[in-house]
Formats: structure tokens, sequence, C-alpha cells
């Protein structure tokens, strides 16, 4: 069950789950917030790959 949860920094609506206590905002500004992605980014660090192939393949930042 999500209620709404103020905001965040980047003007987007934050919601506070009451099971678990924990907050999550649904659109992200940027990608590399994104579940999914972040994932990626772990598995990527564990094969060594730099930070700008990273950013490369995955369409976000380098920073």
């Amino acid at each position: 069950m999500l209620v709404k949860n103020g905001f965040s920094k980047a003007g987007k609506q934050r919601y506070k789950c009451k099971l678990c206590n924990k907050t999550i905002v649904l659109n992200y500004k940027y990608n590399a917030y994104l579940a999914y992605i972040n994932n990626k980014i772990i598995l990527y660090i564990k094969e060594g790959l730099g930070i700008r192939s990273m950013a490369r393949i995955l369409k976000i930042s380098p920073r």
C-alpha cells in the first residue's frame, strides 16, 4: 500500500510503503536510478567494465 510522502529534490512525487516503510519515486528524472539499470551497473562493475563504457552502453551520464 503506497501513500504520498512529499516530493524529491527533483520535484517528483515521493511515495511511502505502509508495510515496509521504504520510500520510492515512480517516475525518476534520471535513468540510472531505475532498478533494472542499477542491477546492470552492478553486474558491469563486477565484470570490470569502465565507467565511460557503462555510460555509453546504458545511455546514461558518466557523472
